[in-house]
């Protein structure tokens, strides 16, 4: 079990947060679960395993993937990815045959 101060530290190498009050605010809306004393000086307790749980959830947060998400939200967000991605493949391929015109490939 980490202390508040030990889960920053784990955090802070990850670029999540330097802040110990952000951390208590995620313990107390439930996102980072974690366990309270009952005694308040010894504070929060959270697990490890908790602790890289809630910092893959993270990555995934604002995308189908995230945690949580309804069905009509996860597919309004995958379509959205489907139409950045078919953008990429536009530019891609575009930038494919400007090379390969610039190196005299002719086309198929």
């Amino acid at each position: 079990m980490l202390t508040v101060k030990e889960a920053l530290c784990v955090l802070d190498d990850h670029y999540i947060t330097s802040s110990e009050q952000m951390i208590r605010r995620w313990l107390r809306q439930g996102k980072l679960k974690g366990i309270r004393s009952q005694n308040r000086k010894d504070g929060w307790r959270i697990c490890e395993k908790e602790l890289y749980r809630f910092m893959e959830s993270l990555q995934w947060e604002g995308t189908a993937y995230e945690e949580g998400i309804d069905d009509a939200t996860k597919i309004k967000r995958l379509l959205e990815e489907i139409k950045e991605l078919k953008l990429q493949i536009q530019k891609l391929e575009k930038i494919n045959e400007d090379l390969n015109t610039k190196l005299g490939i002719p086309p198929f």
